[in-house]
């Protein structure tokens, strides 16, 4: 291999690690996001369970905020998401490798 197709192979490896850190990057907010909305309807779930006819600060019923909750957890997409994520990091420790090793 001459070194003109290494340094072509090493920029094509460098060029798809960067767009994986930012695919992952998307996706990790993506995550963070969801794990927010867990933690709020954790707390108003655990407040309905504790007080079932209790009323929120916006003056709605605890059991309405439940409900609400249950319906925006999960998004249709969600199931992808997570097999991207893993598609996505997989790729990455293999692009990271094969930088390492040039």
């Amino acid at each position: 291999m001459t070194n003109d197709e290494r340094a072509t192979i090493y920029g094509r490896a460098m060029l798809e690690l960067r767009d994986c850190k930012g695919n992952i990057a998307v996706l990790v907010a993506y995550f963070s996001e969801y794990a927010a909305r867990l933690e709020s309807a954790s707390a108003a779930a655990k407040r309905f369970a504790s007080l079932p006819l209790s009323i929120a600060p916006d003056q709605t019923a605890y059991s309405d905020h439940v409900k609400d909750d249950n319906l925006r957890l999960t998004r249709s997409d969600f199931s992808e998401k997570v097999d991207e994520m893993v598609r996505l990091s997989r790729r990455f420790q293999e692009l990271q490798a094969q930088v390492d090793r040039f």
